[in-house]
């Protein structure tokens, strides 16, 4: 592990966390005979169709590949070798690897989009300790103390859409949810303050979302797979992004001009990079922040989508949230929001491409092959959460989410930068929400399943609910407004 004594404070907390998720280290198992990928049960490609994609989907029960056991083989004509595994164990020898045996960012250039919609250079593509390097750098904003400092703009963004979302009748959350998380982007992630320029940032941002979520960029996705992992290129993908660049460049340009500090991650990102030693140019900034935008939006999004979902459709639940709430305890509602990505985490699987032969727990992994953690079966398996397919909050009142168990933001060195940004968004929107509004299910209206054709597992209903307002006792009914 590298000497941690020249580091900031940030620097040593994302160097414990690493150390944490990795436990002692992972080391190759000494004297001991290693098992060949090709003993386990291989998957070709009746099995996958037979599947039908049910394995790597929530309620994923039923899939036949469940049967095979923790671990398989995907082995299809011209198609790389894939481990598929979800075992925590696994998980944990993946997450330890800090010699650079594995790469996240092989794996993204093979099956992501991820080079196409943010260029070579971004760092989630580096290794080891450059990547280390260049996370230290990154994290700040989206850490700690800077968290803080974005509640009041997060809870005036609830404040001011509360009077547009209809009461009494059905309107759709994952509607209000991208709505709440878009808003968040613009005036938390770029700051940007002029009317005229957010307007046009917002029409540029859902055009871009559009654009990715797009049959044509899916189908380019399952090309991509015959492919080798070459990315065709889209279009209207590439139009659109350059469309929130340009947005982007124009706000660095006026506050380097204006010497305007508004308090945004944007003004964070630009104090860092000046004081680096090779700063970056601009047009690698306004690429960075496009995709801090693109992760922290679908991430938000879903979540909170699915968290509407699920209290809806489980009053007591949502009786006991709301009483938390009163009481101004986070608690509750922080132990809903981990239980709801748990259920529905935005990305069913992780992994590592073997740039060199590795041992996984005994497992010999050739160079070139994928270990394929999969999140959302480990996430339903009943040894590791009981009566896995529930919804019960109260099993993270207390207890934190386990490092190799709980996997919606990854893990190890890899672990999602602004996973502290988003769970602590959550927190704030749903929470001020909670404290104006009451939420119920739509009569007669069954519970909504995850989507089969999105990218991401949203609801195919869009979370319908219906919103009403009413005087609450404790903290909430002192807040409460009238509109």
């Amino acid at each position: 592990m590298a000497d941690t004594a020249g580091l900031s404070p940030l620097g040593r907390a994302l160097e414990l966390e690493v150390k944490m998720s990795a436990g002692a280290g992972h080391e190759p198992t000494p004297q001991r005979s290693r098992r060949a990928i090709t003993t386990l049960p291989r998957v070709g490609v009746g099995g996958l169709v037979r599947d039908r994609g049910r394995f790597f989907r929530p309620l994923g029960q039923h899939s036949p590949l469940r049967g095979i056991g923790e671990q398989f083989l995907i082995d299809i004509p011209f198609g790389p070798k894939m481990v598929v595994t979800s075992s925590p164990d696994d998980a944990k020898a993946v997450f330890a690897d800090r010699d650079g045996a594995l790469s996240f960012g092989e794996l993204l250039k093979r099956f992501s989009p991820h080079e196409r919609l943010f260029g070579s250079d971004a760092f989630i593509f580096l290794e080891g300790e450059a990547h280390m390097a260049e996370k230290r750098k990154v994290a700040p904003p989206l850490h700690g103390t800077a968290l803080k400092s974005y509640e009041q703009a997060m809870t005036d963004i609830v404040m001011r859409r509360l009077p547009e979302w209809p009461l009494g009748e059905r309107v759709e959350f994952c509607d209000i949810g991208g709505q709440l998380s878009l808003d968040v982007m613009m005036t938390v992630i770029f700051g940007v303050s002029k009317p005229e320029r957010m307007q046009r940032l917002e029409r540029a941002m859902l055009a871009h979302c559009a654009a990715t979520e797009s049959p044509s960029f899916l189908g380019v996705g399952m090309l991509t797979m015959l492919l080798r992992g070459n990315w065709v290129a889209v279009p209207s993908v590439a139009r659109t992004a350059a469309a929130v660049d340009a947005i982007v460049l124009e706000e660095i340009a006026e506050r380097r001009r204006t010497g305007a500090r508004p308090d945004d991650c944007l003004t964070l990102f630009l104090e860092i990079n000046q004081q680096d030693e090779q700063p970056r140019d601009d047009a690698f900034l306004a690429r960075s922040m496009r995709g801090l935008m693109l992760a922290g939006y679908a991430a938000t999004a879903v979540t909170l989508g699915w968290v509407a979902e699920l209290l809806v459709h489980q009053p007591e639940t949502l009786a006991t949230l709301e009483e938390s709430v009163d009481r101004g305890e986070d608690a509750y509602l922080d132990a809903v929001i981990a239980e709801s990505m748990r259920l529905r985490p935005a990305l069913p699987v992780t992994g590592r491409r073997a740039l060199r032969d590795f041992d996984l727990n005994g497992l010999h992994i050739p160079r070139g092959a994928y270990i394929i953690l999969a999140i959302m079966a480990m996430h339903e398996r009943e040894d590791l959460h009981a009566d896995p397919t529930a919804f019960r909050p109260e099993r993270f009142l207390n207890s934190r989410p386990g490092t190799n168990t709980w996997l919606p933001f990854g893990g190890g060195v890899y672990r999602c930068v602004g996973a502290e940004f988003v769970l602590f968004e959550a927190r704030v929107l749903l929470r001020t929400l909670l404290q104006h509004r009451r939420l119920s299910a739509v009569d007669g209206g069954p519970g909504g399943r995850p989507s089969r054709t999105h990218p991401l597992p949203v609801p195919t209903n869009g979370a319908p609910v219906v919103l009403s307002t009413y005087h609450r006792a404790g903290k909430s009914a002192r807040q409460n407004i009238s509109t």
